[in-house]
């Protein structure tokens, strides 16, 4: 089975009308009753700093000269481990090329079949230089929105991405 998880900032999101369809799926939380104000977005560098600085890794479907992530040191154990692999990582940009440039911004990050700890980790890594972030499944079944400081441990309980049941929504009853 295939999946991807996507990320990008709640205000781009809110301004293309995300918020109503990131009301109506399966399973949300932390939706804001309004648009928060646009901010400058993440750069290429940026966002491959944050992923390495909190140990994630993947196979990058980009090409950024000199800005690579780490490919998975043990993928059999990682799996099983709930390790911190984020699949293939896919970087959009506005005009891009087949290879991108460190100081292009960023207004979207896919991973596709990430581990379900990894995708949290990142996300929450992400927010912290991206502001509040969507992330959001290819079928937009769930969507979470992660905000900068939240606590990943916190969020874990309600992750709907977590292979692990002892922290799946369906375990503990979801959060609208």
């Amino acid at each position: 089975m295939s999946w991807t998880l996507m990320v990008s900032p709640l205000h781009l999101v809110a301004a293309d009308g995300g918020l109503e369809w990131a009301a109506e799926a399966s399973f949300s939380y932390g939706l804001p009753d309004a648009p928060p104000d646009a901010r400058e977005l993440p750069t290429v560098a940026e966002v491959v700093r944050v992923l390495r600085e909190a140990g994630c890794h993947g196979d990058a479907w980009f090409r950024v000269p000199g800005h690579g992530l780490p490919t998975c040191p043990a993928p059999g154990d990682c799996a099983s481990e709930d390790g911190l692999d984020l699949g293939e990582v896919g970087l959009q940009v506005e005009d891009s090329d087949e290879d991108l440039r460190p100081d292009q911004a960023v207004d979207c990050v896919s991973f596709r079949k990430p581990s379900g700890r990894a995708a949290l980790v990142a996300a929450t890594a992400l927010a912290a230089v991206a502001g509040p972030l969507v992330v959001f499944d290819d079928g937009l079944e769930a969507v979470v929105v992660v905000s900068p400081g939240d606590d990943p441990e916190v969020l874990a309980v309600l992750w709907p991405w977590w292979a692990d049941p002892r922290h799946s929504p369906t375990c503990r009853g979801a959060v609208r």
